[in-house]
């Protein structure tokens, strides 16, 4: 759910950016938002992080660091409770630290919601296919 609203920010700033001429019109990749704690377990880099910049270096044609640096006081703007701080990193991260209001809220909505908290009805009705590509019957 954080990864996702992380990610609507960057392409919104991206977007932004476009529209403005800063950033040339191209194709945004799949934002991808790492969680920091569970590759790196501390909390140094925050808890979230981005490489987004370094993926559209080429379209951009401009470094990673500079990208990021245009990007956070963006994000900044659109949302500034969910994020204690966000920090660049060399060569082109953008790390995300969450508020501690933000994470008292989803506690709250964790704690309401209960066993439904995170669920969706995307797909409800739906058949769901899986395929065993290479079943290991031993």
């Amino acid at each position: 759910m954080n990864r996702e609203k992380i990610s609507k920010l960057i392409e919104k700033s991206i977007k932004k950016f476009q529209k403005e001429g800063v950033f040339p019109d191209f194709q945004i990749p799949k934002i991808e938002i790492g969680s920091v704690n569970d590759r790196i377990g501390q909390q140094l880099y925050g808890d979230y992080s981005s490489a987004i910049a370094i993926r559209i270096r080429r379209e951009t044609n401009m470094k990673p660091i500079e990208i990021v640096n245009k990007i956070i006081p963006e994000i900044q703007k659109f949302n500034s409770k969910l994020f204690l701080k966000i920090e660049p990193k060399e060569p082109g991260f953008i790390n995300f630290f969450l508020s501690k209001e933000f994470l008292v809220e989803e506690l709250k909505i964790i704690l309401k919601e209960k066993d439904r908290y995170g669920s969706s009805n995307m797909g409800k009705g739906k058949t769901l296919v899986i395929d065993y590509s290479a079943p290991n019957i031993a």
